[in-house]
């Protein structure tokens, strides 16, 4: 359990499934597993988030949001840094904890010892704060991720807060849940053993593992044509029509930006009723050379 840079422990964890990464696996996450899947195999990441700054400036905000719960409920909170702690059962199962906690006068401990807490940042709110609970779906992977710490630190409680805007700071406390948390290690185990241990890339099941599949097959064969079934030809049909409503969806778009760079004319900012604001500023884009290039793209022919 000693405390790992930020490189190292990057790098330990494709030697093992993290907390984190388990929703992600069992398909209601935010990447998929196919992600998960290239992370351990390749030691890489496609998360647009590394390069906005969402990972570090959520690093940060924990702290933040850790001394506000510290001060409103009285909890003991304990930081041990980055640390894996390992499943004492399960060895490639670990778990990260963002921190320990104590319970106080006013919110005692639901069970006996330290708990886990889980701290998030909540940047644009999908339900309001009042709904924050272990039985919202939409929180059901940081609950499972939750149960997991517990299990692997060996706890028998645990806590997850958020930061909402205006400083709202909803919270639960949730028992370790034994039966659950073997039901989820068992597909974990498959996903380990078939897909890791054996280098065979699960199907992608998240938009996100678009960039992992075309790394996959980055080259084509033109000599090769494959027959594909009823999935695909589903499949087929189902993106031409999407295609079709995005296309909708950006004629009426233009159509509506017309609208609204004619009514404002020269002017570069534009007051709307409610308050809220439109701009029209002049961009001068540099001129650039693109750098020579190849790449693979799906294309739908409709038969005839």
């Amino acid at each position: 359990m000693t405390e790992l840079s930020k490189e190292s422990w990057l790098k330990e964890r494709q030697n093992h499934i993290g907390a984190s990464e388990v929703a992600d696996i069992l398909g209601f996450g935010r990447h998929g597993a196919l992600y998960v899947w290239d992370q351990k195999i390749n030691g890489t990441t496609n998360d647009l988030s590394d390069e906005t700054g969402e990972i570090e400036f959520g690093l940060d905000a924990e702290n933040g949001i850790a001394k506000m719960f510290k001060k409103r409920t009285g909890r003991n909170i304990i930081n041990k840094g980055l640390e894996f702690v390992y499943h004492p059962q399960v060895p490639w199962l670990a778990a990260t904890l963002d921190r320990y906690e104590m319970g106080s006068i006013d919110f005692p401990e639901p069970a006996s010892g330290m708990g886990a807490l889980e701290v998030k940042h909540v940047g644009a709110p999908k339900f309001p704060a009042s709904e924050w609970s272990q039985d919202n779906q939409e929180i059901l992977m940081h609950v499972v991720q939750n149960q997991i710490q517990m299990a692997c630190a060996g706890l028998n409680w645990g806590s997850i807060v958020g930061l909402y805007p205006y400083y709202q700071l909803p919270w639960f406390d949730q028992l370790r849940d034994d039966d659950f948390i073997d039901g989820i290690i068992e597909e974990l185990d498959k996903f380990w053993t078939n897909n890791v241990k054996n280098k065979i890339p699960p199907e992608p099941n998240n938009w996100r593992d678009l960039p992992v599949v075309k790394k996959l097959f980055p080259i084509g064969n033109k000599d090769e044509t494959k027959v594909l079934g009823q999935v695909e030809l589903e499949l087929a049909r189902k993106r031409h029509l999407n295609k079709q409503v995005i296309k909708t969806a950006q004629e009426q778009v233009s159509e509506i930006d017309a609208k609204l760079i004619f009514a404002m004319g020269t002017a570069t900012k534009g007051i709307l009723l409610d308050g809220s604001t439109l701009t029209l500023k002049s961009i001068h884009r540099k001129a650039y050379q693109v750098a020579e290039t190849e790449y693979r793209e799906l294309r739908h022919h409709q038969a005839k």
